[in-house]
């Protein structure tokens, strides 16, 4: 696949850590584009993924990935957006006070206690069902 650019892995399911890309296929070196968002990977995001350097879009969210987000050129202007949903994810561009609490179908209340309120700047609540 020499001549692929985007790669696009979400809403997979896929479980484990993220596997090392360029370690094992010199091809994807080339990627501009991988999302692997909304599946259930663990584990840190590599720092070996700073070694793609066409790479202009990467997407993880809504994955349980913790620790820092790698540091690197590109890394830097990916979205926040790219990283939500991984309450253990930190580091700069990221910054974890953000709280995504999107489609959980909260139907009576809910405790800003459980989530640390006194460190939130920004609370989603799209697409819960509230009554």
């Amino acid at each position: 696949m020499p001549n692929l650019m985007v790669l696009d892995l979400r809403k997979n399911n896929f479980t484990g850590s993220l596997p090392p890309l360029c370690a094992h296929n010199t091809s994807l070196n080339t990627l501009e584009a991988l999302d692997l968002s909304w599946n259930r990977l663990t584990g840190k995001i590599l720092q070996e993924l700073t070694r793609m350097n066409f790479l202009a879009f990467l997407n993880v969210s809504q994955n349980h990935l913790v620790g820092p987000i790698p540091h690197g050129l590109q890394f830097s202007t990916f979205e926040n957006d790219s990283y939500g949903g991984n309450l253990d994810l930190c580091g700069p561009p990221y910054q974890s006070n953000v709280k995504h609490v999107v489609h959980h179908m909260f139907l009576n209340h809910l405790s800003l206690n459980k989530m640390k309120a006194s460190h939130i700047f920004l609370v989603d609540l799209r697409g819960n069902q509230w009554s």
